[in-house]
């Protein structure tokens, strides 16, 4: 289980070095080491918290109460960590704007993943019948 979470928060920190790498290229003014600080930091909370809810099921057994409960993480970490960074500044419309988004983001995610999963368990169960035929 800790070989699962450490390959989980290294793939989780490359890709936010990657995301880090894509956003200096379009912008140069966000080339700075705080920023990349805080893309680590979230990409550990994130991790973590995805690890507890859907990996070792701490909080609840149910899909949806962890979905819940890993979007409101992926929320609050992306309206305050970039404040305790000092990449932004506290605004009303950027907190709502940023809830909406990521949810809405999340919400696509999901269903992308549960769609996914259905297919391939098809997939799966077509073969076994065809094994046992």
């Amino acid at each position: 289980m800790l070989k699962t979470y450490i390959k989980e928060v290294l793939i989780s920190i490359g890709a936010m070095a990657t995301v880090f790498m894509i956003a200096s290229f379009i912008n140069s003014q966000i080339f700075d080491i705080d920023f990349f600080r805080m893309l680590i930091v979230m990409g550990f909370i994130i991790t973590t918290s995805n690890h507890i809810f859907f990996g070792l099921k701490l909080i609840s057994h149910n899909g949806i109460i962890n979905g819940v409960l890993q979007c409101s993480v992926m929320v609050l970490s992306a309206i305050f960590l970039p404040m305790a960074f000092g990449i932004l500044e506290f605004k009303i419309w950027r907190i709502v704007w940023t809830v909406v988004i990521i949810s809405i983001l999340y919400l696509v995610a999901q269903i992308i993943v549960i769609k996914l999963q259905k297919r391939s368990l098809e997939k799966i169960n077509e073969k076994l019948k065809e094994n046992e035929e």
